[in-house]
């Protein structure tokens, strides 16, 4: 068309408009389009500026994750993550209990996106992943709505209740998202699907978060170790001045002993200090007439 601009004021120009055109396979080259309606199944545009809400039944925004194994296959609902080879390469992993500390960041398989970001234009085969929103995630056992959900320690790709793991378990879990609905069910190892709100920056924070309790862990436990050592240096230098006290008291005691007892060998050195060699005994006779001899050590100074 010669016009830069082609105005109608009803859908029903512009729709008639089209039909011309649609046998022929024409085009219509315009550069400015005006209309109040328009109905199409595809529509490709290099860039596109909104000035109200966009309505979509769909919940989520997932981007694609290239799949370098032809054997990889993936479900709807499954919690997956980053998992690093030995190569350092990251590949798209199921997430248990087990693994999930390695994984880089978690997230979940959707098939109920509004937009997707990051699609390979190569053709590679590649997995959805959301981003942010409210989609179907594949759980184990009973959930309550507003549970907290992590990976289940057992089977990978599924997420279990925060309320069936142990407070060891929950110290190591990984959080996959929020219940947005329940399930119920008389066999907690049945499996079923639940509506939960995820997103992977919120992993990225539990990552972050759990750093830094780690290294809160780290620097207590370091300091505890400091304390301990201190203690233990204080019990024994405790132990070896109790039992130095205990020996200068023993000491002591002997020495008063040896001081104050009459007939010591401490008094006895005293006593004979200066005397002549050689010891005198003496004799008496009581009124009976027997001859006593008593054991009187005597000790002769010269004069």
């Amino acid at each position: 068309m010669s016009s830069e601009t082609l105005r109608n004021s009803s859908s029903s120009s512009i729709s008639s408009l089209f039909s011309r055109f649609q046998d022929n396979e024409k085009v219509i080259e315009c550069k400015k389009l005006v209309t109040k309606h328009i109905e199409t199944k595809f529509l490709q545009a290099d860039q596109l500026k909104l000035g109200c809400a966009v309505s979509t039944s769909n919940g989520d925004i997932a981007y694609h994750w290239p799949l370098e194994n032809p054997n990889e296959h993936f479900e709807e609902g499954e919690v997956v993550g980053f998992i690093a080879d030995a190569n350092g390469k990251y590949a798209l992993t199921k997430l248990s209990l087990q693994n999930c500390k390695e994984a880089l960041l978690k997230g979940v398989i959707s098939r109920s996106y509004y937009f997707e970001a990051q699609v390979p234009k190569d053709g590679r085969r590649s997995e959805t992943i959301c981003l942010m929103g409210v989609v179907p995630v594949q759980v184990k056992g009973s959930v309550c709505i507003n549970d907290a959900l992590y990976a289940s320690p057992n089977h990978p790709g599924f997420a279990v209740s925060g309320y069936h793991l142990t407070e060891k378990e929950l110290r190591g879990a990984s959080l996959v998202g929020y219940a947005f609905s329940s399930q119920k069910v008389d066999n907690e190892s049945e499996e079923g699907m639940v509506q939960a709100g995820v997103s992977v920056l919120e992993s990225v924070s539990q990552c972050l978060h759990d750093l830094r309790l780690q290294k809160l862990k780290d620097v207590f436990e370091e300091k505890l170790e400091a304390v301990k050592h201190v203690q233990k240096k204080s019990k024994n230098c405790t132990c070896i001045c109790f039992a130095v006290t205990i020996l200068v008291f023993v000491l002591f005691s002997a020495l008063l002993l040896q001081v104050f007892l009459p007939g010591s060998k401490l008094r006895y050195a005293v006593c004979s200090y200066g005397s002549l060699k050689g010891i005198s005994k003496f004799f008496f006779m009581r009124n009976n007439g027997f001859i006593n001899t008593d054991n009187v050590k005597n000790k002769l100074f010269k004069l």
